[in-house]
């Protein structure tokens, strides 16, 4: 909610107004297919 590519205008107004918004995160993605097993390999990318 900080950058200006941001919104949530999508989100139902009263779930807005009452500060409830869903979010989805890499982390979140992987452990859904990581239940599901449809996650066939991982690979982690870094940099510094």
């Amino acid at each position: 909610m900080f950058r200006a590519n941001v919104t949530s205008v999508d989100h139902p107004f009263d779930r807005r107004m009452a500060g409830q918004i869903d979010t989805i995160t890499v982390d979140s993605i992987v452990g859904f297919m990581e239940q599901r097993r449809a996650l066939e390999s991982k690979r982690v990318l870094s940099y510094l």
